[in-house]
């Protein structure tokens, strides 16, 4: 290594000796400063306490103060009973009981209304009992047509405590702060009484065979409405053979020639319809034993007839026996038309002459066969 290098290298490990130094010196300088200001910490000089600077709050007050509070009752004032949901019939005068206490002393008087009926009820009033000063009757009529659908009509209504007098102002004020109601229902049924087939016996008891015959069926329903009809089932019941012979099923001759008529004045519903003697078949008379009848002069029928009202409802059973003339007697055991059996021709050939013809057959070429059968 030259001179020159070598003063170079000593200069550089100089520098560097320096600045470790320098370095190891500060690291000591800020490790005395720590352990000096803990010496400060331990000896007491300065402050320890760390909530010095939160003198000025009161630690021995509450974060939290719980503040009575008082609140006022209002005490019962009264009570609404009613009976549970009341039923009306359509046409028919009804009433439920309202009961009503106060409960306060010292009172002379009071309103007590009912209001607010939803659907509208027209007629229906409410008054004070005759025997029980805290009971109400509340009266209706429910007019016919109140229920227009199959299910009964529901109505809600109010009931209302007002104007109440008593000896104590105190008392009076308190009522006057209240509000006095009570919401209720009811019901309204149509009419359960049984609708009733008035006449039948319009229809004859005989008609001609291949005739029309017309008939009308009155009927009663009292829950039926101009606008709601009731309905007039006629139909065939049970079987059709009596000790006498068989009857027909006479609910297949009868059909149907218009809609009801509503009579006002009586309130009554006509039904018209049709015996069908000219096209419908008209059957044969038997007797118990299923045998035409000899020199029958009649067919005899039966059918039964029920109305429906418009709550479901059905009436009695009517039964109608009609007979149908017949246009000629009836011949009980007819001889039916033998017709002669088809006449067969057959041919007759002797033995001799078959055997010449089989014969010949076997000796006639296939060829020559064939060529006939074309011919042919």
């Amino acid at each position: 290594m030259t001179k020159r290098s070598l003063k170079t290298h000593e200069n550089f490990s100089q520098k560097r000796r320096q600045k470790l130094g320098q370095n190891l010196g500060l690291v000591l300088s800020m490790a005395a400063g720590s352990l000096l200001l803990g010496l400060i910490g331990c000896s007491g000089g300065g402050s320890s306490d760390p909530t010095a600077q939160y003198k000025d709050l009161k630690a021995n007050v509450a974060p939290h103060s719980n503040v009575t509070r008082t609140q006022k009752v209002v005490p019962t004032t009264h009570v609404i009973t009613i009976e549970k949901t009341p039923t009306f019939i359509e046409g028919k005068p009804g009433s439920f009981t309202v009961g009503v206490s106060l409960k306060q002393p010292g009172v002379t008087s009071f309103d007590f209304n009912i209001l607010n009926s939803t659907p509208a009820t027209p007629g229906l009033v409410m008054t004070k009992s005759a025997t029980d000063l805290n009971s109400f009757v509340v009266s209706w009529t429910p007019p016919k047509g109140t229920v227009t659908t199959a299910l009964p009509l529901t109505v809600s209504f109010e009931l209302e405590i007002s104007n109440v007098k008593a000896t104590d102002p105190e008392v009076e004020t308190l009522y006057k702060s209240v509000v006095m109601k009570e919401q209720g229902t009811l019901t309204v049924q149509r009419t359960g009484t049984q609708p009733e087939i008035v006449d039948a016996g319009s229809l004859p008891s005989q008609v001609a065979q291949g005739s029309v015959t017309p008939f009308t069926v009155a009927v009663i329903d009292a829950a039926s409405t101009p606008n709601n009809p009731p309905r007039v089932d006629i139909y065939f019941s049970g079987t059709n053979k009596t000790e006498k012979g068989y009857k027909a099923n006479g609910a297949t001759y009868v059909r149907t020639v218009s809609t009801p008529k509503y009579d006002a004045s009586t309130g009554q519903w006509k039904f018209a319809f049709a015996f069908d003697a000219q096209n419908n078949d008209v059957g044969a008379q038997l007797d118990a034993n299923g045998n035409r009848v000899e020199g029958a002069t009649e067919l005899e029928t039966r059918l039964f007839m029920k109305v429906y009202g418009v709550t479901g409802v059905a009436s009695s059973e009517r039964m109608i026996n009609t007979s149908i003339a017949y246009k000629t007697a009836q011949v009980a055991n007819p001889k039916p038309v033998v017709c002669p059996a088809p006449k067969v021709e057959t041919k007759t050939t002797s033995k001799s002459s078959t055997k010449a013809a089989n014969q010949t057959a076997a000796k006639t070429p296939a060829s020559a066969v064939a060529q006939t059968e074309v011919k042919k």
